[in-house]
C-alpha cells in the first residue's frame, strides 16, 4: 500500500485561550513523519459523526455486533469527582484513546479520505501561533498520570513543574530574535542552549530557554546539544568505575579469606 495515511496520534498539549480550548495532536503518518494538528473538542465530537456516517456497519447502525468503531466517549463524573485536574485536561486521555483505537480498528478507516483529511494539517497549523494571555498545559512523560505544567501566559505568576516533557537540548548556531508565546521579544544567541518541547514539520518547533520563555523557534537555526549525551557518558563512566571498585573489593577480600583459612590451618597443625 503506497497511500500515506495517519498510524497514531498523541495528545501532547492543551492550548487554553479564555474559553477556546485546543488539543495539540502530534500525527505519525506511514511514512514516518510526525505532524502537529490543532484540534477542539467539538472538532473531535463532530469528525466522530461523520466517520460513523460514512462507516454504518463498522459503527454498528445495521447490526450491533458488528461494531468495530470505538465509541466517543467524555470525561465521567466519577473520574472528576477523583481527581483536581481539570476536565479539559482529562479529555487528553479520552481523545489519545479514541484515536488509537480508531486508526487500529480497520486500515479500511485509517486509509479513508475523510479520516486522513481530518488529521491532515491546515494553513494555520502549519504556522503556529499562541495567542496572549493563553495557557498551555502538557502532561508529563514520566508516567501514565497526567501531571502537567502550567505556564500562564501574559501572566506574572507562572507555575513550572519540572519534567514537563521528554524534553532534548539544542544548541543555537546563530542569534535569532523574535517573540515569544507571551506577545514578548524571545532573544536567543549564538551558542545557547535551549530545549526543544516539541517539533513540528512546518519548520517551527516549540523550546524554552533558560529563562523559563517558550516560543516557536525556526528549526534550522539549532543543532543538537553534546550535553545530553556527555552527561550520560559520563554516568556510564561513574557506574563502571563503581563496578570496578566492587570487583577489587571482592578480590581483596576473595584473597584476604584465604589468608586468615591458612593461617587458621598452621594454627591447628
Amino acid at each position: 500500500m503506497n497511500q500515506r495515511y495517519p498510524l497514531n496520534v498523541r495528545i501532547i498539549g492543551l492550548l487554553q485561550h479564555k474559553k477556546l480550548k485546543t488539543y495539540l495532536a502530534s500525527v505519525l503518518w506511514s511514512d514516518k513523519n510526525d505532524v502537529l494538528v490543532y484540534r477542539t473538542f467539538e472538532e473531535f465530537k463532530k469528525f466522530h459523526k461523520n466517520v460513523e456516517k460514512a462507516f454504518p456497519l463498522e459503527a454498528g447502525r445495521i447490526k450491533k455486533s458488528h461494531r468495530v468503531l470505538p465509541k466517543f466517549e467524555d470525561v465521567s463524573r466519577k473520574e472528576r469527582r477523583h481527581t483536581k485536574v481539570s476536565k479539559s485536561v482529562l479529555r487528553m486521555q479520552v481523545l489519545e484513546n479514541y484515536c488509537s483505537e480508531l486508526l487500529r480498528s480497520s486500515v479500511k478507516i485509517a486509509t479513508d479520505e475523510g479520516v486522513m483529511q481530518f488529521f491532515l494539517p491546515t494553513d494555520k497549523d502549519l504556522a503556529p501561533s499562541t495567542p496572549k494571555d493563553s495557557v498551555i498545559i502538557m502532561p508529563s512523560a514520566f508516567g501514565k498520570k497526567k501531571s502537567t505544567w502550567r505556564r500562564a501566559v501574559g501572566s506574572s505568576n507562572l507555575q513550572n513543574i519540572t519534567q514537563p516533557v521528554a524534553s532534548q537540548s539544542y544548541k543555537c548556531i546563530a542569534t535569532y530574535e523574535g517573540k515569544d508565546t507571551r506577545n514578548k521579544p524571545f532573544k536567543v544567541a549564538e551558542s545557547e542552549i535551549v530545549d526543544v518541547i516539541t517539533k513540528n514539520t512546518s519548520g517551527w518547533w516549540l523550546v524554552e530557554n533558560e529563562r523559563k520563555q517558550v516560543a516557536w523557534f525556526p528549526a534550522p537555526y539549532l543543532r543538537k546539544s553534546l550535553t545530553s549525551a556527555l552527561s550520560i557518558a559520563s554516568d556510564i563512566e561513574i557506574v563502571g568505575k563503581l563496578n570496578m571498585s566492587k570487583l577489587h573489593l571482592k578480590s581483596q577480600c576473595r584473597t584476604q579469606n584465604k589468608n586468615y583459612e591458612r593461617k587458621f590451618s598452621e594454627l591447628q597443625n
